[in-house]
Formats: structure tokens, C-alpha cells, sequence
């Protein structure tokens, strides 16, 4: 039997002024599920958040939490919790107190409030902080103490908007392996607001991903990166090898015709079409055996990956190979092969040149 969703956010319509901020946003999760609301700044994440903590209204639409519509319902009664990207510490206690706060409002006994503290900062990994000043604190240590204290009371929700937004990049990537794995042990439902889509793909389960107050698209990390809904999607995920396309069926077959040459592809669509071409979706080929021949023209390092611009057909293309590849030089021809079923992504949009 299929679980039903314990936060259902219905038809939420907000706007601020004559600015509409969200405009129809639907969509549900599990109990112990993490939701990243993924998008570019002002497309509605922040607001979306702060209407299901209660810090805001909606103009229509309806929250539900466990089959409770929680309109009427005030922010501190609905059990929740929410961390800032400033972690909103109090400089003037210690991490004890900071972390016992919230304990300690909720009526607490002493004890029991002692008990909670020292768990949930051996969850953090903060065991014998109890008597630090934040000012002494590491960005990290700081982002560590406001998750333990967001996580004191046992909130059903936890909501972080842009938590990791002011710690440095390296640091970054651990905290959020960190926090990804806390999460998980808790089995605690979350929403994590971020623009950043390595963020939203390392820590959630299911990424809704906004655009101007809209749901452009809803599924797995994987599933929005391989299969993208649209153009916008595809640019604001990094894809970038977009194309014009043209699908026919010849015989029985269908075909689509690119700058690049004309492919067999799988598809149901007919006529004009946007073409995106994976960056990871190409194999190195020989001169006596590919499919595309082109001039490498720039190739940068990233770690494990080496991204390689390509020059085929008067096209610029970026694709991604792993560094231990052996790659022509620049300014030298590459021969590629690839798959068009598995490479190849369609649109049922006119390709427009813009962002070219």
C-alpha cells in the first residue's frame, strides 16, 4: 500500500504587492523524506518555506501536516523546525545554552534538557563544546551548533534555508556529506532550500526545482538531471550542448536532423525540437572509427573530470571525460562516438538561440 504524503502544499498563490511570488505551487512528501526546493534567487523558495513554518500567509492555496490543515495554526505550534544561512546563534551564551534554547521554551525539565544537549551534540560531533563561546567558533563548528539546535526539540519538519550559503566550498562539501548522513540516521523529513544544484542533488531524496514562482520540474536528482523538462532545466543544471532539431518518421523509423548530422532516435515527437547533448554522453573514438570528427579547442582540469570544448561542425560543445583519459592536445582533431539514445535529449520547443 502506498504511504500516504504527510505534508500536501496545495495551490499556494502568494504575492507581495502587485509581485506574484508563487503562482500554483503543488506537490507532497513522505515522512522521513528530504525535499530540496532548488532554483535561482527570487523564483519563491525562501517564501514557499516561511508559509509552511507559519512566518507567512498565503493569498490561497492550503497546507496539510499528518491530514491537519494548518491554516490559522501558529508558527510555534506546529512543531517545526528552521535554520538560517546566518544560523542566528546568541553570541552572549555558550553552545549549551544556545543548543538548550529551544528545549528550554518548549518547558523542559532541567535534566531532560541536559540528556537532549549532550545527544545532539555527540550528533554533530561536538562533544565537549558545551562551554564555548561562539565567537570562538569555525563556520563550520557554528553550522554544527544551529542544526543541533534546530534538532533538540525533535521537530516533525525540519526546514534549513540556504544553510551551508556563508561557509567556504571545501568546508562545504563535508558539512554537507555530514548533515546528509545525519539526516538520514534521524530518518528526519526536511526541506533544504539552496540555488546550488550539487547541494540539492547530494542531500535530497526528491528535488522540486522553481522557476519564477512555478514548478518547472519534480523527481530524483537523477532522474531531473538525465531527463530535464525543459530548456530552462537543462541551462540552469549546467547543460549547455543545446541544439536545433528537426524529428520526421522515414519508413517506419524515426530520425532527427541536427548540425551535427542525422541520427535514428526513439522518440514520439514530430517537427521542430531543442536537442541536448549530455556533457558525460560521448566515448573517444578513432580516425578510422567514429561517428563525429571535430577540434579540441580548450580543455580544463576539474578533479576526477577533464571538460574538453569541442568544435564540430561550427557547433562549440562541452563534454566530460575522466582525467585519466588519454586526450588529443588542443588544436588537434577528436573523433567521438556515442550513443543518440542514451546521449540524446529532446525538447518540443523551437531552439532559440539565446545563451549561445
Amino acid at each position: 500500500m502506498k504511504k500516504q504524503p504527510t505534508l500536501i502544499i496545495e495551490n499556494i498563490r502568494k504575492t507581495f504587492g502587485k509581485k506574484l511570488v508563487l503562482d500554483g505551487i503543488t506537490f507532497d512528501m513522505s515522512e522521513g523524506e528530504v525535499i530540496a526546493l532548488l532554483g535561482p534567487s527570487g523564483c519563491g523558495k525562501s517564501t514557499l518555506l516561511f508559509l509552511i513554518a507559519g512566518l507567512e500567509k498565503s493569498d490561497s492555496g492550503n497546507v496539510f501536516w499528518q491530514g491537519i490543515n494548518l491554516d490559522g495554526i501558529p508558527s510555534y505550534r506546529r512543531g517545526f523546525g528552521l535554520m538560517f544561512q546566518d544560523y542566528a546563534l546568541f553570541p552572549h551564551m555558550d553552545v549549551f545554552r544556545n543548543v538548550a534554547f529551544g528545549l528550554r521554551m518548549s518547558g523542559y525539565e532541567q535534566e531532560a534538557i541536559r540528556i537532549r544537549v549532550g545527544e545532539v551534540l555527540d550528533l554533530v560531533d561536538l562533544n565537549g563544546f558545551e562551554h564555548r563561546e561562539i565567537s570562538t567558533l569555525s563556520g563550520g563548528e557554528a553550522q554544527r551548533v544551529a542544526l543541533a539546535r534546530a534538532l533538540a526539540p525533535r521537530p516533525s519538519l525540519l526546514m534549513l534555508d540556504e544553510p551551508l550559503g556563508s561557509i567556504d566550498r571545501t568546508l562545504k562539501e563535508r558539512v554537507l556529506t555530514e548533515l546528509s548522513r545525519i539526516l538520514r540516521q534521524l530518518k528526519q523529513t526536511a526541506i533544504y532550500v539552496t540555488h546550488d544544484q550539487e547541494e540539492a542533488f547530494t542531500i535530497s531524496d526528491r528535488v522540486v526545482l522553481l522557476n519564477k514562482g512555478q514548478v518547472e520540474q519534480i523527481g530524483p536528482p537523477q532522474e531531473i538531471y538525465s531527463r530535464p523538462s525543459s530548456r530552462f532545466v537543462a541551462e540552469f543544471l549546467g547543460l549547455t550542448n543545446l541544439l536545433p532539431g528537426f524529428v520526421e518518421e522515414i519508413s517506419g523509423n524515426t530520425f532527427i536532423a541536427t548540425p551535427l548530422g542525422d541520427f535514428s532516435f526513439v522518440t514520439a515527437y514530430r517537427g521542430n525540437v531543442t536537442v541536448l547533448i549530455h556533457p558525460e554522453g560521448m566515448s573517444l573514438g578513432s580516425e578510422n572509427n567514429f561517428q563525429l570528427a571535430g577540434k579540441l579547442i580548450e580543455s580544463t582540469f576539474r578533479g576526477n573530470i577533464c571538460r574538453m570544448t569541442v568544435k564540430i561542425s561550427n557547433e562549440l560543445l562541452s563534454f566530460d571525460f575522466l582525467s585519466n583519459t588519454a586526450l588529443p592536445r588542443r588544436g588537434d582533431p577528436i573523433y567521438l562516438n556515442f550513443d543518440p539514445d542514451r546521449s540524446l535529449h529532446l525538447f518540443p520547443e523551437p531552439f532559440h538561440a539565446h545563451n549561445q
